[in-house]
């Protein structure tokens, strides 16, 4: 025994209980924690850069999807489902929100930044106009401003395009409505359409993505004080409740996690990843069965066969090697989640490293293999840490 102090009377504490309480003040005392310790201000901001370079790039011109993005949806799709799927993408609504909503984060944090203009290629006014203006017709063309519903654009038989609804891109939409300026009547038309298809959907053959999409968008609803009066309360919040559940039901035990595609394993990673992206918020839940289904899928994705703990970044499948997607999602879904632990924390700095490292030496034009769909959580989670 080790006596703390002299004066009899006072408590006598063992060496154990020494080690033990120290080891917890630790782990638990307030100490500023910085996911980019290991890369350098020049390596991140060039980082930035690039990613900003690759998401314009991706920005359809041309064709059917003008306006939108989704360029590299295709790799994405031909590695989950084939080919012939992947041969239909033409542009993605699903990815063009996430796009915008990263660029507009971008733009809000370049304003009060200290970058130099050598550093950020392009302005933030003409970086907001350039979206604004490429945005304009591909958003209108794929939503009825009559029944707020948003779809996928196809050319019929004698050359006329037709709106194809489908409640994923309705309520990916309305996080557009709400994003841009002046969109507070698009908004209401589009959320009220969310609320009374809902009952609609066959939700148990819809994939995952319909899930959470629909929860983020019933979440927008029950933030914006105008919507969830005009729609109804207690309808939204039993909605949220409903989808929750059913994300659970979707969760694979064999996998520990998400998927999607013709192959389980190999669409493991991505949408384990995309719901723990997206869903982060559940993490305030700890009692709830999603957010222990994510805490334990998060753990997964941390080891073996998921992780290699031999080499640095996060593949996409078993036995590969590092992937920027699969990487950049993984940092999005540490960044987001409210605490970490210690292992945690260790895999983020790793990830974090190679993520930065892979952007900052890469050219954006030359990332073959990245989905602007991945890519944009990463930015719009990088932002907050832009030098002010």
């Amino acid at each position: 025994m080790v006596d703390i102090s002299p004066i009899p009377g006072l408590l006598s504490v063992s060496d154990t209980e020494i080690l033990k309480w120290s080891k917890w003040l630790i782990n638990h005392i307030s100490i500023p924690f910085d996911p980019f310790k290991e890369v350098s201000t020049d390596e991140f901001l060039t980082a930035i850069n690039n990613l900003v370079k690759y998401l314009l790039m991706d920005n359809i011109l041309e064709g059917l999807g003008q306006g939108g993005w989704g360029h590299s949806d295709r790799k994405y799709m031909e590695y989950l489902y084939g080919g012939e799927e992947a041969s239909r993408t033409n542009d993605s609504v699903s990815t063009t929100v996430v796009v915008v909503e990263a660029l507009y984060e971008y733009l809000s944090h370049i304003g009060s930044s200290k970058i130099e203009s050598n550093q950020i290629e392009e302005s933030p006014i003409k970086l907001r106009d350039l979206i604004v203006l490429r945005l304009n017709n591909y958003l209108l063309n794929r939503w009825d401003s009559k029944t707020g519903a948003g779809g996928a654009l196809s050319i019929g038989r004698e050359g006329d395009p037709i709106l194809a609804p489908r409640y994923r891109h309705t309520a990916s939409l309305l996080r557009l409505w709400t994003l841009l300026p002046g969109q507070l009547q698009k908004s209401m038309i589009t959320a009220k359409n969310i609320i009374d298809n809902f009952k609609n959907v066959s939700w148990e053959k819809e994939k995952v993505a319909t899930d959470v999409a629909a929860y983020k968008a019933l979440d927008i609803i029950q933030n914006n004080i105008e919507l969830f009066k005009l729609l109804g309360e207690d309808e939204v919040i039993f909605y949220k409740n409903c989808l929750k559940d059913q994300i659970v039901s979707k969760y694979n035990d064999k996998i520990e996690g998400w998927t999607s595609g013709k192959n389980p394993i190999g669409g493991r990673q991505l949408y384990t990843l995309f719901v723990l992206v997206e869903m982060a918020d559940i993490y305030k839940e700890p009692s709830s069965l999603l957010s222990q289904k994510m805490t334990n899928a998060l753990k997964a994705t941390m080891r073996p066969p998921w992780n290699d703990s031999t080499c640095v970044g996060l593949p996409l499948k078993p036995n590969s090697p590092a992937n920027i997607n699969t990487s950049s999602l993984a940092v999005s879904a540490l960044l987001r989640k409210p605490s970490l632990d210690r292992k945690e924390k260790e895999f983020l700095v790793d990830t974090t490293k190679y993520v930065v490292n892979f952007l900052s030496t890469e050219g954006s034009g030359n990332l073959q293999e990245a989905y602007s769909w991945a890519l944009s959580y990463l930015l719009k989670d990088l932002c907050q840490f832009i030098p002010k």
